[in-house]
């Protein structure tokens, strides 16, 4: 099963579907939360669609990078006039921060 399409909206305490369909509500479990942070909370779940949308141009726009290096790695050591010194030896940039990107999405799927 998947989550509810995006996009949704925080409105006081709830969450809504585009439609405007309640889809969640926030509470404070022991009623000791001020308001302002159940309604924090109800944004931050609101923009979890987007999130996982933008998160996944960046893991894409990463690999692109990725690939790009790679290829101008090879084109440089075939040109060794042209290679520059300070040209990176180890490409995996941003991969301890996508593996955790990948963590935190994992937690969110059944």
């Amino acid at each position: 099963m998947t989550h509810t399409p995006g996009p949704w909206k925080a409105e006081g305490e709830f969450v809504r579907e585009a439609g405007g369909r309640a889809i969640s509500y926030c509470q404070s479990a022991s009623g000791k939360r001020e308001i302002e942070e159940v309604r924090a909370n109800a944004r931050l779940e609101a923009a979890a669609p987007d999130m996982e949308i933008e998160i996944a141009k960046l893991r894409q726009d990463n690999a692109d990078l990725l690939k790009t290096l790679e290829m101008a790695r090879e084109f440089l050591g075939r040109n060794e006039t042209a290679m520059h010194r300070d040209f990176p030896d180890d490409l995996s940039y941003g991969q301890p921060e996508l593996e955790a990107i990948t963590r935190i999405i994992a937690k969110a799927k059944p």
